[in-house]
């Protein structure tokens, strides 16, 4: 089991680290297991995604993908955008601009 573990760390690729470190830290904030994963794909493509495509990389069903889609289209994490007869996604990554919002958002209420 250890030897597995070692042998697929040693294969991982800069991309698969690459998400699994932005899916830990998004995990770490607080974000559940799916959001995680959906938006670590994004972060980590050269190019926008479509839902299946995404779910084919997470291994999420195409429903789930979609639901957590939405859910981080919502917090403003991820953009839909129309391409030719489907849409695609891809993560918003200005993070400056995303907490500066939502600051502004907490200082409304107080």
């Amino acid at each position: 089991m250890i030897d597995s573990k070692i042998k697929s760390a040693e294969h991982e690729t800069s991309v698969d680290r690459a998400v699994r470190r932005v899916k830990a830290m998004m995990m770490n904030w607080g974000f559940a297991e799916g959001c995680s994963s959906v938006y670590a794909v994004l972060i980590a493509s050269r190019e926008p995604l479509s839902a299946k495509e995404i779910g084919e990389r997470t291994s999420y069903a195409y429903s789930s993908t979609i639901n957590y889609l939405n859910t981080l289209i919502r917090i403003g994490l991820v953009e839909r955008v129309r391409s030719i007869k489907r849409n695609v996604y891809m993560a918003n990554v200005n993070f400056v601009e995303l907490i500066r919002t939502e600051h502004e958002k907490v200082m409304a209420y107080l």
